[in-house]
């Protein structure tokens, strides 16, 4: 929003409004991954405990990794629940490394924004920018461990698991 209206919270709450009844309109018209992430997510199947991690409301996240992730995958897809803090707050990336069985430390946030190498930082996590995501030029500049141009980059960060 424009600086003007960033403490109008009844305008924030209209604008918010509007967004959700759009975006629950538009949200199923992604159909497809990017190119190279379902034979990534292949490779990956079964091989490391999964998570999704979104700020977008939980409804829309669980139902978009459902038709767009084959099941099994990810063990946990989580968006933005109410009363739950939003990423960069680590609290629920905390949480999902807890229900993966994992620590922090044996966790990595894999992201497209300045948000996701944040969050992987308040948290603690190894954090891995993506290059052919939202705003691939803020990356660098928040401090990502690693940046990876193609999705086959991935696999060469990550040993197997035993």
């Amino acid at each position: 929003l424009p600086a003007k209206y960033r403490e109008d919270d009844a305008r924030i709450d209209v604008l918010y409004a509007a967004y959700n009844r759009h975006y629950a309109e538009v949200y199923m018209h992604t159909d497809t991954t990017y190119d190279g992430i379902p034979a990534l997510i292949e490779q990956l199947k079964g091989k490391y405990p999964l998570a999704v991690n979104s700020n977008k409301q939980d409804e829309f996240v669980t139902e978009l990794v459902d038709n767009l992730v084959p099941r099994g995958v990810c063990r946990i897809a989580r968006g933005q629940r109410p009363g739950a803090k939003a990423k960069p707050d680590r609290e629920v990336t905390l949480a999902l490394c807890g229900e993966l069985g994992a620590e922090p430390t044996e966790c990595a946030l894999i992201g497209d924004s300045h948000v996701d190498i944040r969050t992987a930082k308040n948290a603690e996590l190894f954090s891995v920018g993506v290059s052919w995501g939202y705003r691939p030029e803020v990356l660098r500049d928040e401090g990502a461990d690693r940046i990876v141009d193609r999705p086959e980059e991935l696999l060469a960060l990550f040993p197997p698991l035993a």
